[in-house]
């Protein structure tokens, strides 16, 4: 079996050598996954009792009937018919993976399938896992009668893979391992192993919450996993992934443990990587403001900020630019880290020092109760930027501009609070003599300002003043146009086109945003349906959709009534998401893209390597593209680690069957060293800005224009 196989515990239940087809109905029966043997016309040969227990019906009742005419024959089944036979045209051993929402007797579930096929048997397997995947519960190998007398000798352990398993009786003490455990945490072979697998040699500082974690799961009668730091007998730090599930007498009580566990170390290193790279900044090693704002959010979240105020503080380096003109940018550079490690220098243990953009920076000083805090960081700013910095032998004096928001009294939200401090800090950079300034009532015009955009964007939607701009997105190689992105801008009578960065965040926060989102969809749907009327080449269409678009309970009926309004295949209709959908409840996040792609159409990740970037939803969530954010494209000839990670992550979703984009191109060497590392498809202005619909669909009707 090849090591990239798909689906991470049904490795360990089918086996090495995929030897599902080998086993008697009894040990099927045994597995904790469904498996139905289907022959390459879709009639039943086996049905085990855990898909029974799924489907809520006999195996007797199921057995020589056709699956897909005789026992589920509705619409939805339909689409995992076309999957079947797809793949029982093909003759070789392979395999495929895929998220599933599938409708038993008792309701829609949503459940992952695995089709495996061997080239010297005539019939399929479908394996069916339900979300949560049990491991392996009980040796396969040892007799039924065994298994139900409950015998108090150790099992020996079948190790159907790679990873460490370990067998721990509760009753007798005992725990047998497999050699891959003693390797993973370096003990001799030798030593008597400690019951408990792995929490023995758990960081200190978790131990005590991994015995709680373990103890509730026997409590709650559930498998657990996580992950966590090991220490190895040799003191090599490790991280390791483990999962375990619970046998239990016919008294309820838990009489043995199963577990299981992979050395992730690797893994964690390459997701620390990106997580740093998507948080902090390069230069200075500060965080950047994606972690900032998310730190602003977590305080104001924070039950313990209740009665007490925390504050942001906004600095702008004064006149850096000519230290940029005059002496270069190394030296700047320079001088921006000494600046850092001075921030840091002035504020508490508690408070977050971040690098903005270029010079300027920003504060959250951690919750307090005397706003005498804030004077007290501020002095020590203004005081230790004072000192000279030596460079190479030149002095350069800086002075910066510092100001001031205090929650909740300048903003309740993350955006208030920042244009609250960025406001006093452009009230102290005009004035000649104040380093220093709080927000104030004087600084209220800005915000008129907004609430004027606000009330004239209602009026906007209302008038038919929006509307979508469009930006190709090309093949690789051959540059010709497959797909476009929709862009919306706001065409106002007197300020002009209105990009989305000046808008959205004021739709997003009144709610305007599910409206404007709504008409988007929509509008990108019948664009699809005129262009395949009028004979044009068929492409489909991305639409960037918001986070509280997202989270809204009508979002899947939105897009659902788009495409039948439209009349248009759903494969032609591209969602791009943001990483933070990941931010919020898992389950829900998982029910919503399951209820996406039930639709047919494509799911893609937006700016990839940003936010809250992680693997881990590579995995779970029913991905089909992958945007590699441009901030990986701008320096990839001059960067080895920013080429390095388009490399990887390229290579990531070839593994994983995901089409990446690659987004900001601007270049023609870009476009070159992208398709080099095997990116299939390319944006940027290299090949076009986004321009009106009129211009696009009519510039570019032509087929292979």
């Amino acid at each position: 079996m090849s090591p990239e196989f798909p689906i991470y515990d049904l490795e360990l239940a089918i086996g090495i050598d995929r030897s599902t087809f080998d086993l008697g109905i009894d040990e099927l029966d045994a597995l904790p996954v469904g498996v139905i043997t289907l022959d390459r016309r879709g009639n039943v040969l086996r049905y085990n009792r855990t898909e029974a227990e799924y489907a809520r019906r006999s195996t007797d009742s199921t057995l020589g009937k056709n699956f897909f005419t005789d026992i589920a024959p509705c619409a939805r089944v339909q689409d995992f018919q076309g999957r079947f036979e797809a793949f029982a045209a093909v003759n070789d051993d392979g395999y495929e993976r895929f998220d599933f929402t599938f409708p038993f007797r008792w309701g829609h579930r949503a459940v992952e399938i695995l089709f495996c096929r061997r080239r010297d048997v005539e019939s399929i397997d479908i394996i069916v896992t339900t979300q949560h995947r049990p491991i392996l519960e009980v040796d396969i190998d040892a007799p039924k009668a065994i298994a139900r007398k409950r015998e108090r000798e150790p099992r020996t352990v079948r190790l159907m893979r790679h990873d460490a398993i370990w067998h721990d009786d509760l009753i007798s003490g005992q725990t047998v391992w497999s050699r891959e455990c003693y390797d993973l945490v370096e003990l001799d072979p030798g030593a008597t192993p400690p019951m408990g697998g792995l929490r023995a040699f758990a960081d200190p500082s978790v131990a005590a919450e991994l015995d709680v974690l373990v103890q509730a799961a026997i409590d709650a009668r559930v498998t657990y996993g996580f992950e966590h730091r090991i220490v190895t007998a040799k003191g090599k730090e490790r991280y390791a992934q483990v999962s375990a599930s619970i046998t239990y007498d016919s008294a309820g009580r838990a009489i043995s443990i199963v577990g299981r566990a992979g050395d992730v170390t690797d893994r964690c290193a390459e997701e620390t990587e990106l997580w740093d790279r998507a948080n902090f900044d390069r230069l200075t090693g500060l965080a950047n403001r994606i972690c900032f704002e998310n730190s602003v959010e977590n305080a104001l979240n924070d039950t313990h900020n209740i009665g007490r105020t925390f504050g942001i503080v906004f600095i702008d380096l004064d006149r850096f630019k000519t230290i940029n003109d005059t002496f270069g940018h190394v030296a700047g550079d320079q001088v921006l880290t000494v600046v850092s490690r001075r921030l840091e220098a002035s504020t508490r243990p508690e408070d977050l020092v971040a690098r903005l953009s270029g010079d300027e920076f920003v504060i959250l000083i951690a919750g307090f109760d005397n706003e005498g805090i804030v004077d007290s960081i501020c002095g020590r700013i203004i005081a230790n930027l004072a000192e000279p910095i030596v460079i190479d032998g030149r002095v350069f004096e800086i002075t910066a501009s510092l100001g001031v928001a205090l929650y909740p009294r300048h903003g309740v939200t993350v955006d208030e609070l920042l244009h609250a401090a960025d406001s006093a800090m452009y009230e102290s950079k005009a004035s000649s003599t104040v380093s220093v300034v709080r927000f104030n009532e004087d600084l209220q015009y800005e915000r008129h300002e907004r609430a004027t955009l606000e009330h004239e964007l209602h009026r906007a939607l209302a008038g038919g003043a929006l509307e979508l701009y469009y930006q190709p997105i090309v093949s690789s190689g051959t540059h010709v146009i497959a797909s476009a992105e929709a862009l919306i801008r706001w065409n106002h009578p007197t300020r002009g086109i209105v990009p989305p960065v000046d808008f959205i965040s004021i739709a997003e926060g009144n709610g305007d945003i599910l409206t404007i989102g709504a008409w988007v969809i929509a509008s990108a749907c019948a664009r699809v349906r005129a262009s395949i009327d009028a004979g044009s080449p068929a492409r489909s269409v991305a639409v960037n959709v918001s986070l509280v678009q997202f989270r809204s309970p009508t979002f899947v009926a939105i897009v659902r009534s788009a495409i039948l309004q439209a009349n248009i295949p759903p494969e032609f209709l591209t969602l791009e998401l943001t990483e933070s959908v990941a931010s919020g409840n898992f389950y829900e996040t998982m029910r919503t893209l399951a209820e996406l792609k039930t639709l047919g159409i494509k799911l893609a990740i937006d700016d990839f390597g940003t936010g809250y970037s992680s693997l881990a939803y590579l995995k779970h969530f029913p991905i089909d593209i992958i945007k590699l954010d441009r901030a990986f494209v701008a320096e990839i000839l001059t960067d080895p680690i920013d080429h390095a990670i388009a490399e990887t992550v390229v290579a990531l979703a070839n593994k994983l069957h995901l089409e990446v984009v690659a987004e900001g191109i601007e270049t023609i060497d870009q476009a070159r060293c992208m398709e080099a590392i095997g990116c299939h498809k390319l944006q940027g202005f290299l090949f076009s800005k986004p321009i009106s619909e009129r211009e696009f669909f009519g510039a570019f009707a032509v087929a292979g224009s």
